[in-house]
């Protein structure tokens, strides 16, 4: 299982990608992405299980889980677009994971990515008090 071939924002040969810079997340804002589990060999996969989990500071969140997808033929895909609202500030990370059957040989694969981002506060406000004596 590999990712898309001719996509320019994927690296090729790469199992799991995201570009490695994909730009600012800020509080309050919705974290979208197009997740796509796509067989790239030559071998049908059975029972294919595709996961997304966000890893916040203070939570995990499950954003997706396919259910097992009873065959996977070479060159076929599935997609599915995730989205989330970020509500806290951060390092949070994107967590992909991927179990799969090899058909011909019977054996199980689990493969995993770790995509870190930070969540930024969109302003921020300070306040300064003075106190100002006026005379009459």
């Amino acid at each position: 299982i590999r990712t898309p071939r001719g996509l320019p924002a994927f690296a090729s040969g790469e199992l799991l990608a995201l570009p490695q810079n994909f730009g600012m997340i800020y509080l309050g804002e919705n974290f979208s992405g197009f997740v796509t589990v796509h067989n790239d060999s030559q071998e049908v996969v059975k029972e294919t299980i595709f996961k997304v989990e966000l890893l916040t500071p203070s939570q995990r969140i499950p954003l997706l889980t396919i259910p097992p997808i009873s065959q996977l033929d070479p060159g076929s895909c599935e997609e599915r677009i995730i989205a989330h609202e970020v509500k806290e500030l951060g390092e949070h990370s994107l967590i992909c994971s991927a179990t799969y059957t090899v058909h011909s040989t019977g054996e199980e694969l689990f493969l995993r990515k770790f995509f870190k981002f930070n969540v930024a506060k969109p302003l921020d406000v300070k306040t300064k008090f003075f106190n100002i004596e006026v005379q009459c």
